[in-house]
């Protein structure tokens, strides 16, 4: 492959990773994903809730959106992704409980966002969140 080529395949790569991934020097790159995560327990202004990690996978934050019939949750974790095939990430799951606290009390509102058990993709991965004291 030329170094034309090389440079346009890098170029590919680097807009499919988009502003969500940057490279940190030491054979991965990050990158903020959206989390499988499920209600664990609530309170007034708290939600504890139940995310899944593990390997190159850690909780990194909560958004959170107030509305007058629910509130919506959308929960990231921050991804290392190994840059080349020297380095890996272990494939072990673990589920971690993370504590998010409401500007308002919740009251008679939903909570919306959580992973769905029938999910083929997350499917297990949700249940497993719920067996650990979570529930959607």
């Amino acid at each position: 492959m030329g170094t034309v080529a090389v440079r346009i395949a890098i170029g590919a790569a680097i807009l499919a990773v988009g502003l969500t991934g940057c490279s940190n020097g030491s054979g991965y790159r990050t990158e903020m994903r959206a989390a499988i995560w499920a209600v664990r327990s609530v309170s007034e202004r708290n939600v504890e809730i139940v995310v899944i990690n593990g390997g190159c996978i850690d909780y990194d934050h909560t958004d959170i959106e107030l509305h007058a019939d629910l509130v919506r949750l959308q929960v990231w974790n921050r991804v290392m992704v190994p840059t080349d095939n020297r380095h890996v990430c272990t494939a072990n799951e673990k589920l971690v409980t993370e504590s998010v606290r409401l500007a308002e009390p919740l009251g008679m509102r939903t909570i919306v966002g959580a992973c769905t058990p029938g999910d083929d993709l997350q499917g297990r991965y949700c249940r497993d969140a719920m067996q650990m004291g979570g529930r959607t």
